[in-house]
């Protein structure tokens, strides 16, 4: 059996999946810089600087949540169940072409690795 080859994706999924991107690397970005601004005006203190990484790791997750779903959207765009996709119709091929070199052995002759 062949695997479906890659096929054309949905240029909104694309497109979301992007937005997913830069909106992790924007939060990422802006946590770390006022982090910094915190640090460097002395008004850093562990639990402000807890509750930041409590509020990034809400965004990074929510980000990473999108991006997951947008990639089960392509893959079931693509026929893709369980990391496999099956090409039905090249499977069917390849079935019909094996029946019809056994019909051909059959009316020829005996079918090899049948006893004679």
């Amino acid at each position: 059996m062949a695997l479906i080859k890659p096929t054309e994706v949905d240029p909104d999924l694309l497109k979301r999946a992007a937005e997913a991107l830069e909106f992790l690397k924007e939060s990422s970005d802006f946590y770390r810089d006022l982090s910094l601004r915190a640090k460097l005006e002395g008004e850093d203190s562990p639990a402000r600087a807890r509750d930041r990484l409590h509020e990034y790791r809400k965004v990074a997750l929510s980000a990473l949540e999108d991006g997951r779903r947008v990639a089960d959207e392509i893959n079931k765009s693509r026929g893709i169940v369980r990391d496999y996709a099956l090409d039905l119709a090249a499977a069917r091929d390849e079935v019909e072409r094996l029946l019809d070199r056994l019909a051909a052995e059959i009316r020829e002759g005996p079918v090899s690795g049948q006893p004679e």
